[in-house]
Order: C-alpha cells, then structure tokens, then sequence
C-alpha cells in the first residue's frame, strides 16, 4: 500500500466516523427531543384542563410537528446508523432525507423562538450544509466501502 492510498483510506475512515456521529447525533437527539416534547405537551394539557382552557389546534400544532419530525429524525438517524456500519455507504443519502425533513421545523421554530432576522437564514444554511456533506461523504467515501459477494468490511 502506497502512501497516497493509506492517506485515502485514512481520509475515508474520518469521513465515515463523521457520519456514523452524526447519525448518531440524530437518533440520540431524536430520541430525546419524542420524550421532551411529549412530556411537555402531557404537562399543558393538564395545566389547560384544570384551568378549564380549551385544547385548540393551536396547542397541538407545534407538539406534534416537533414530535413527527424528531421520530422520523431518530428513525432515520437510527436506520442509517446501522447501515453505514454494515457498509452499505448509500446511507449517506438519508442523512440528505434527515436534513431535509429537519429544516422546515427547524425554520418554525427558531423564528419563533428567537426574534433575530438571520436566525432562518443560519438554519437554513446548516441544513444545506448538512446536506452538503452527506452528498461528499458519499462520494469521499468511494465503492471500496462495500465489497463483492455482498459480504461487508468491518469498520
């Protein structure tokens, strides 16, 4: 093995620890955020029942994006995980589906959230960016990933 082919698979082995954190990263935040919005869509609805509030679509609305969008994120992040580690480096294409099913919540909610006027604009750039790197790692990544006989190497 040459010097420029170890430099490579070198380069190719931080691309795929990259990925398989990230992937990482959104099923552990997935996870989390299905708990988190859950218990605090229980914890209004109490609040609004003993005050006798209705339960418009207003209060349900936002918790049920959130938790949609993080149960589709740690599935995902979840499934791709488990591929990439199998070499099945298509799995960098989900991360691209991840992205794209983040931003739009993403959007609502940090508009919402923080009253600055870039804050959609950065949000919508670090999923372009997210989306950006899956792509390259899957190229950067290379077929010797996967082997023939669809038997895969061990990472």
């Amino acid at each position: 093995m040459t010097g420029d082919q170890r430099q490579r698979q070198g380069g190719s082995r931080a691309i795929y620890l990259a990925m398989q954190a990230l992937h990482l990263i959104f099923f552990i935040a997935g996870t989390f955020l299905v708990i988190a919005v859950s218990i605090r869509y229980a914890h209004t609805v109490v609040s609004l029942e003993s005050y006798g509030a209705p339960i418009d679509g207003d209060v349900r609305r936002g918790p049920y994006i959130a938790i949609a969008a993080s149960l589709v994120t740690a599935v995902l992040g979840g499934s791709s995980f488990l591929l990439l580690r199998n070499g099945e480096r298509w799995a960098c294409w989900i991360s691209v589906l991840v992205w794209s099913v983040l931003w739009f919540p993403a959007f609502i909610n940090v508009s919402a959230f923080l009253n600055w006027f870039a804050a959609p604009i950065i949000v919508t750039m670090v999923c372009i960016g997210g989306s950006v790197f899956a792509t390259a790692a899957y190229f950067l990544m290379g077929p010797d990933r996967q082997r023939d006989g669809g038997e895969h190497p061990r990472p």
